[in-house]
């Protein structure tokens, strides 16, 4: 499904989890986020790539990650900042007792 940065939110989070446990019968929800700019790209290990994603629209932004990517086609375009859409799937994330959502980027046109 298409969704905005803006789209993703607590809301949709809890939309999403209502739809548990994912599996082989029940797949993930994947999104398509269009209309993208990355900011703040950085490799992590060697081996994964975190950026924000950042709708110039709606001045919207949201922490993403693309795992295992450097040294990809994926990569190599993530760190270029040349795309304008990503494909994956939300996240909850907690840190130091604090919840946020990211983006996990699986592909990126």
């Amino acid at each position: 499904a298409n969704l905005t940065v803006q789209g993703i939110n607590f809301a949709l989070w809890k939309e999403i989890q209502l739809a548990e446990p994912f599996g082989t019968s029940n797949p993930e929800p994947i999104f398509m986020v269009r209309n993208i700019e990355l900011t703040n790209v950085v490799i992590l290990k060697n081996s994964h790539i975190k950026c924000t994603l950042y709708d110039r629209h709606s001045n919207c932004t949201i922490k993403a990650i693309a795992f295992k990517v450097v040294q990809t086609a994926l990569g190599t375009s993530l760190l270029q900042e040349e795309v304008s859409a990503v494909i994956g799937k939300i996240k909850a994330n907690t840190w130091k007792d604090k919840v946020t959502l990211e983006f996990i980027i699986f592909d990126a046109v």
